[in-house]
């Protein structure tokens, strides 16, 4: 079952990066405005700073649906850790970035992530 998140955001990066820490699966992120993002989406597994923990999880069955923003440069990056620790099954749903739809070659991936639907 998705958990809806809807909300009006400003400046900055889309409410997505609390989901690189809990590793979720099930999240709608909805009806959503963001101007002036340098960085819109980060669906990221990898190592950074503050990871404490030598084991990687994973991030599955998110949706981004009915979202408008203003980004420049546009960045929409999904990033898996390997083979185990993926980006799976996401879902951009009428999300609309400097006035027109997102396409599947605005989405920026590496090898680690599988089945991502962009529909206008």
């Amino acid at each position: 079952m998705q958990r809806p998140v809807d909300g009006i955001i400003g400046t900055g990066l889309l409410v997505a990066l609390v989901l690189l820490v809990a590793g979720p699966s099930g999240l709608a992120q909805e009806n959503i405005r963001i101007e002036e993002s340098p960085w819109l989406i980060s669906l990221w597994i990898g190592k950074f700073v503050w990871t404490r923990d030598p084991e990687r999880g994973h991030i599955q069955g998110v949706t981004f649906k009915d979202i408008n923003a203003v980004a420049d440069p546009l960045r929409v990056e999904l990033t898996g850790f390997d083979e185990s620790h993926a980006v799976s099954d996401v879902a951009f749903q009428g999300v609309r970035v400097n006035g027109r739809p997102l396409t599947q070659a605005d989405v920026k991936m590496n090898a680690f992530v599988r089945n991502v639907s962009v529909n206008p």
